[in-house]
């Protein structure tokens, strides 16, 4: 069931999620890139970190400021500031 980028664009979305009990099994770099990769295509990509150290946060806007040079990333919210 192989489908092009521009099939999966205009499917309903997908959920992906990625879990393991043991610690260090790269489910976080596994998350990041699986999501940096399907947004270089062009497909609307929303990585959640549940994670309290928030390493995927901190991977993707260290790639968002390398790749937009000058920009100073900031986060406003996060949900674990309502827990």
């Amino acid at each position: 069931m192989e489908q092009s980028i521009v099939e999966m664009k205009k499917i309903a979305p997908k959920v992906i999620t990625i879990g393991n009990y043991k610690g260090g099994a790269g489910k976080t770099t596994n998350a990041v890139m699986i999501g940096y990769v399907l947004s270089t295509l062009g497909i609307k990509t929303l990585v959640v970190d549940m994670d309290p150290q928030s390493n995927a946060t901190k991977s993707l806007m260290l790639t968002r400021s390398a790749n937009n040079e000058g920009a100073v990333p900031a986060i406003n919210k996060t949900l674990m500031a309502g827990i």
